[in-house]
């Protein structure tokens, strides 16, 4: 019995489930891989790469976001067995994973989404999780006084002109920083060091942004830019605070890596994202960028904050990492949802009980 999974092959590189390099412990999608795939050893279930098994040999399908492109492969092939689908992306970034269309092709579809329009599934079930979070790396966190600098970002440098995009904010909060603050702050993520060709082009650009009265976009980020990073934690944990903006905003149940990756870390998150995020992790763990209403009154806070504040921040983190209410986002939880939304551990019963 094959289940293949239709995302990126290099989620099942060899050295995805054979090493425990802290990277692939790390990323969302491989840790969640790693975990699925032991839970299901020795009961005759393989979890394997899409391209590795046929149509004709497998179980089912289990898509991490809709592939249009291996779904009519799959259509085309005759393929009648079972489809699965796990909505990571927002509509911001993929909106055929919101499509009732598509997801009615699905016999199950698994989403972070939780208002009502998402619960209409065109007939199909819709089952939420919450987003997968390899809890067990966090440490203990380093001492007030050894944090190197007050605030770091850590994203790769990309964007959207759609509604409830948040990139247009992290450039802002970028810019001041490089402006006012720049020995502050520092940025790590992809694609910030461009080409010089790209920059002239950029500079053109937010010349027309500028008459159209739209943000302007950083170009030259070297006064803060550190380059990336294969482990997110080791580099966060040296800050005092992380600038940490979901993708977007006003998309109910999303709260993604980016506001644990702060918690695992032991850094303070300046959130922003979910207006409603507070239900599902207590304000007392983060400071709400919404209270602020210019990055200098942010500057301000942040600065001011002693040791002693800081550090019920962290202990309240800790709290909320060993309660009850954070075991939902851990990466385990997220598997047991699969396996059952997917009909496997029934299957997984019998095999353990023979």
């Amino acid at each position: 019995m094959k289940i293949g999974v239709v995302g990126p092959k290099s989620y099942f590189a060899p050295e995805v489930f054979e090493s425990d390099d802290p990277r692939y412990l790390e990323d969302r999608a491989t840790c969640f891989l790693r975990v699925l795939r032991n839970r299901l050893e020795g009961s005759g279930i393989s979890l394997v790469h899409c391209d590795e098994v046929s149509p004709g040999e497998a179980w089912g399908y289990l898509f991490i976001n809709h592939n249009q492109r291996f779904m009519t492969k799959l259509q085309r092939s005759g393929y009648r067995g079972k489809l699965f689908l796990i909505v990571f992306e927002s509509a911001l970034i993929q909106p055929d994973n919101w499509s009732e269309k598509i997801r009615s092709r699905y016999s199950a579809v698994f989403s972070w989404g939780r208002d009502e329009k998402m619960a209409q599934g065109g007939g199909q079930e819709i089952i939420p999780f919450f987003w997968p979070n390899p809890l067990g790396l966090a440490e203990q966190p380093l001492p007030f006084s050894d944090r190197k600098k007050l605030c770091v970002l850590m994203a790769a440098n990309k964007w959207k002109r759609r509604p409830n995009e948040l990139y247009t904010e992290r450039f802002r909060a970028i810019l001041w920083f490089m402006k006012n603050h720049p020995g502050e702050f520092d940025l790590y993520g992809y694609d910030w060091d461009i080409s010089p060709a790209k920059k002239v082009v950029e500079y053109i650009r937010n010349g027309y942004r500028t008459l159209k009265g739209r943000q302007v976009r950083p170009i030259n980020v070297s006064p803060v830019y550190k380059g990336c990073v294969p482990v997110k934690k080791d580099i966060l944990k040296n800050y005092r605070f992380c600038i940490c903006y979901e993708n977007a905003e006003n998309f109910p149940g999303y709260i993604t890596e980016k506001i644990f990756d702060c918690f695992i870390a032991g850094v303070v998150p300046v959130y922003l994202g979910w207006d409603r995020v507070q239900e599902f992790i207590p304000q007392d763990t983060f400071i709400d960028k919404r209270k602020f209403p210019d990055y200098e009154s942010l500057y301000d806070r942040l600065l001011s904050m002693g040791e002693e504040e800081y550090d019920r921040y962290l202990e309240a983190v800790g709290r909320f990492l060993s309660s009850e209410q954070a075991k939902r986002f851990d990466v385990s939880s997220f598997v047991e949802i699969l396996l059952e939304g997917m009909g496997v551990k029934n299957f997984l019963k019998e095999s353990n009980e023979s």
